[in-house]
């Protein structure tokens, strides 16, 4: 049921926004055009993509959901990560969704808004489904990687199932469930600082666990390489730097490198921006 109350022009996209935008589309270089392969969606977030605001509390709270869900379906924290297939497919259809039923209750807006544009847009419908199955496939080959999996592989495969389902929180319990049964298992601990980025995005969270990994099993290359970049993308340099020394003196050193096709501390360095040298 559509509203009669009195709005007014967006005052994020249709007074002072990026120049160039309006008409519920405003474009934040930052997050929507970021190295992710994927591009954002740049509805705004004061309108929900209308153009025009209503003086509602149920308004404001739609666009507040719309506009939290437009950066977690597209992530501006410049991890260079790109969110599981199933977290993509969460967000964009939630959003999709606050987008439709704020045209419900509120209309439209402009005659051009880019909500009416979106949500007439058959690709995402379309997207949506790759997305959905694709992480089935995920899920189906964690399922059969491992034929004959330990005690402690198996409850790791089950909390990763979950997470990839889209079940974060089950995932997540039974994760503590593994790591307490399991505390000097050095993959669980590496693997579970790897999902927390992976999925929420948690670098601060992740590095305690990677940290443990390292000192678990202090000969693999990949637990100090991941250690260190996740302290350089803290910005806690010094840090980084020891942990790609360490790297280098791993036993599966050349071994790592040439499954990462060259020398793995080198080529992340370069890519953050900083020169390191660390020989």
């Amino acid at each position: 049921m559509k509203t009669s109350v009195v709005y007014k022009p967006c005052d994020w996209c249709s007074r002072g926004g990026v120049k160039g935008d309006g008409g519920g589309v405003f474009m934040d270089v930052d997050f929507d055009s970021s190295d992710l392969s994927y591009r954002g969606i740049p509805v705004c977030g004061g309108c929900g993509g209308l153009g025009v605001q209503f003086n509602t509390r149920d308004f404001k709270r739609s666009c507040r959901r719309i506009g939290d869900l437009r950066f977690k379906y597209h992530p501006g924290d410049n991890l260079a990560l790109h969110p599981p297939d199933i977290i993509i497919y969460t967000n964009l259809k939630k959003l999709l969704e606050e987008i439709r039923a704020l045209t419900e209750k509120y209309g439209f807006g402009l005659p051009n808004s880019y909500a009416r544009t979106l949500l007439n847009d058959r690709s995402f419908k379309e997207a949506l489904r790759l997305l959905r199955e694709n992480a089935n496939k995920k899920v189906r080959s964690i399922r059969e990687a491992a034929r004959k999996p330990t005690k402690a592989e198996e409850e790791s495969r089950q909390a990763v199932i979950h997470l990839y389902k889209g079940d974060i929180k089950e995932g997540e319990r039974l994760f503590r469930e593994a790591i307490k049964k399991f505390p000097d298992n050095s993959i669980l601990r590496h693997d579970c600082g790897i999902l927390t980025i992976e999925f929420r995005r948690d670098l601060k969270k992740a590095l305690p666990h990677l940290k443990a990994s390292t000192r678990l099993e202090p000969k693999k290359s990949l637990h100090f390489f991941q250690t260190a970049k996740t302290l350089l993308l803290l910005g806690r340099k010094n840090e980084a730097i020891e942990y790609f020394k360490k790297t280098q003196k791993q036993p599966d050193y050349k071994e790592f490198c040439e499954q990462e096709g060259g020398d793995v501390g080198k080529m992340l360095a370069g890519y953050y921006g900083i020169q390191v040298s660390y020989n």
